[in-house]
């Protein structure tokens, strides 16, 4: 069976050069997962498959900057809809990939849990026009209190991952109340293929698409430096490890 329905785009960035003049380039890549599926298909898993191959492969056929020339790797970073959260029981075979083991997800605890800090990326569509969330400034609200989060974001309580088997899915869905912390949009970045150490400085929850889209946008903001992350025969100093997600800054954005 081929994966199917998942979209994906990588680019090289280049930005700047070494003294040396050595080009300095970066790897963006995109992507959209399948959505929810039934437990006993695992077109997700094949998918973050084809990505690692995929990735590897952009790596390593793509155009040189300058032919010839030695391009140092500053950032290799990956991010879009997963479409699976870290922590609900019936995405485990997905937040259990190897992909987890490359590319670092600072939102992310361990396997099957996010840091406290964290917070659910999807609106309940039945109540994506409703007051609480209308505005940038409320969804901001809603998303740091507790109670209004549980009310008007998805949950993390999916056991088998089909739309009309979520527990909010129910004629009475304005009563139910949950955890709004099912984040299914990730920003990782990997130091895997990279010369330069990648850290996470800054988290940003983007509160100001708000009705615009079910989906609440985040960024991150991380330095690269060189480190013990870097990439065999590179010149490199020798620095502390650090850890790179438990002190990053978390902040929400309501304006562009």
């Amino acid at each position: 069976m081929k994966p199917v329905g998942w979209r994906g785009r990588s680019d090289q960035v280049h930005i700047g050069q070494t003294r040396e003049g050595n080009p300095i380039v970066g790897f963006i890549a995109v992507t959209q997962l399948q959505v929810a599926q039934a437990r006993e298909n695992n077109i997700r898993s094949l998918q973050m498959d084809s990505i690692l191959t995929w990735m590897t492969s952009f790596h390593s056929n793509s155009d040189k900057i300058e032919p010839g020339a030695m391009e140092l790797v500053a950032f290799d970073v990956l991010c879009g809809n997963f479409n699976f959260d870290n922590m609900s029981p019936g995405d485990m075979p997905d937040w259990s990939h190897p992909i987890f083991l490359i590319y670092h997800d600072p939102c992310r605890l361990r396997p099957g849990c996010d840091r406290p800090w964290t917070k659910g990326s999807l609106i309940r569509r039945e109540r994506l026009h409703e007051d609480e969330v209308a505005s940038p400034e409320a969804l901001q609200r809603t998303i740091e209190d507790p109670e209004l989060r549980g009310c008007f974001l998805e949950d993390v309580e999916v056991y088998e991952p089909i739309d009309s088997n979520m527990p909010w899915n129910t004629p009475d869905f304005q009563r139910y109340r949950g955890n709004g912390r099912r984040r299914v949009d990730y920003i990782m970045f990997s130091n895997h293929r990279t010369h330069l150490q990648q850290v996470c400085e800054e988290y940003a929850f983007v509160t100001q698409l708000a009705t615009l889209t079910d989906h609440i946008p985040m960024c991150m903001t991380f330095s690269a430096a060189v480190g013990p992350a870097s990439a065999r025969d590179w010149p490199q100093v020798d620095t502390p490890d650090s850890d790179d997600s438990v002190t990053c800054k978390v902040m929400y954005e309501t304006t562009v």
